[in-house]
């Protein structure tokens, strides 16, 4: 059973059994509320909780990059380093390259973005706005564009574009497997084929926006997927018309 939550997300729909302690706070990491709560009852922070209290802040606010984060996360981190024996150069040995510490933040980027669709309904079995998508990737990755710049620069984009291109994939498979009559083959490459396109189109969007807005790539997006879909559909169908003759 739940005894106490500590969260620094926004409140959701939650019962329990009988009142439990429930510590919420607008702040970009829970560790940061960990950490306000050795302060507040005065108690020595030991230095391995200090190191993993860091870390979690670190990790959650993109090194303070994200758009969450907050002057208490950044206070949290500075004593949170002191006491834990920690400075820059020392969190940067644990990197043998840049490449490392991007691929990191990208997988950071990618788990905030899967969150947002969440959050917005984009995995609703009975939707699939594309605009959902668009609008929940530029927004954060606009929220930390210098970072995505160099992301987006950087061999470490191919992790974040798989990502994308993943989740298009399966939120797709699972959104249209019982609406049209593919096989699990055909269905996945048919997947495979619309996440990748959608991952290239927002690559080249962000890193020259040109004339498009992103409701405007929303819907050109739209009209190739399902203009690709329904020839997918047709492809399928003639080749089913030929085996079976």
């Amino acid at each position: 059973s739940i005894v106490e939550i500590v969260d620094h997300h926004a409140l959701s729909t939650l019962s329990t059994a009988q009142p439990i302690n429930y510590r919420n706070m607008a702040v970009g990491s829970s560790c940061t509320i960990v950490y306000t709560l050795f302060k507040e009852k005065n108690v020595k922070i030991p230095k391995n909780i200090a190191g993993a209290l860091l870390s979690g802040i670190l990790s959650d606010t993109l090194i303070l990059k994200s758009p969450t984060a907050t002057p208490m996360d950044e206070v949290a981190i500075k004593e949170l380093a002191e006491r834990a024996n920690i400075n820059r150069k020392t969190f940067y040995l644990h990197y043998e390259s840049m490449e490392e510490i991007l691929f990191d933040l990208t997988v950071e980027l990618s788990d905030q973005i899967f969150e947002s669709l969440n959050e917005k309904g984009f995995f609703d079995e009975n939707t699939y706005d594309i605009n959902i998508l668009i609008d929940c990737i530029e927004k954060i990755l606009n929220s930390n564009y210098e970072l995505t710049r160099k992301i987006v620069s950087a061999n470490s984009y191919r992790f974040f574009s798989r990502n994308i291109k993943d989740i298009v994939k399966d939120s797709f498979i699972r959104k249209v497997k019982n609406k049209v009559k593919l096989s699990p083959y055909m269905m996945n490459l048919l997947g495979d084929y619309v996440g990748s396109g959608l991952a290239k189109l927002l690559k080249n969007w962000f890193v020259d926006h040109g004339e498009l807005t992103s409701k405007e790539l929303a819907e050109l997006a739209s009209v190739i997927i399902f203009a690709d879909i329904k020839a997918g559909l047709q492809f399928y169908e003639r080749k089913q018309a030929k085996t079976s003759q």
